[in-house]
């Protein structure tokens, strides 16, 4: 039963989620889903840095981080973060960096009002980053569904990726 009109972008959401977690179904996954692997090789970062640093453009927390990761040879974090701006807690898949100290620098949510509240991440070598990124031809490396999911499915090497 519907009330009023839908959404169609929040349909076409849906249909998307739904489509991949078909997929992701018929794969032979080591972990189900996002939050398991993060669960599983996150970490939980809770101080900010201080450090100056360029703000970006909201809506594009993959691209952000990664470049600035890359200019600034930070490191390049990608899980799940609360939004600071929202009415209610609710986490959402996010990108940001860290620095050698594991302080957060969040080029996408900036400012003490629109900051995330709660991090909780894994980093990434940059060199895995930039090989992800090249080879799916867009931003992003836990959901990479262009790729059948690597990181899920663990057919890719933790010494690849995981930093130590």
């Amino acid at each position: 039963m519907h009330q009023g009109e839908l959404n169609l972008e929040l349909v076409a959401y849906f249909n998307q989620m739904i489509e991949m977690r078909k997929r992701m179904k018929e794969m032979s996954l080591k972990f189900i889903c996002f939050e398991e692997f993060v669960q599983k090789n996150g970490t939980v970062y809770t101080k900010f840095s201080r450090r100056k640093y360029r703000q970006s453009e909201m809506g594009q927390c993959f691209m952000n981080a990664f470049h600035l990761a890359d200019e600034k040879k930070l490191i390049y974090v990608e899980g799940f973060a609360i939004p600071g701006s929202f009415p209610f807690p609710f986490p959402m898949l996010h990108a940001w960096v860290v620095d050698q100290n594991g302080l957060i620098l969040d080029p996408t949510w900036f400012g003490k009002s629109r900051r995330g509240t709660e991090y909780w991440g894994v980093p990434f070598k940059m060199e895995f980053v930039r090989k992800t990124i090249f080879a799916r031809g867009s931003y992003g490396i836990i959901d990479n569904m262009e790729q059948r999911f690597p990181l899920l499915s663990g057919t890719v090497d933790e010494n690849e990726w995981k930093v130590i």
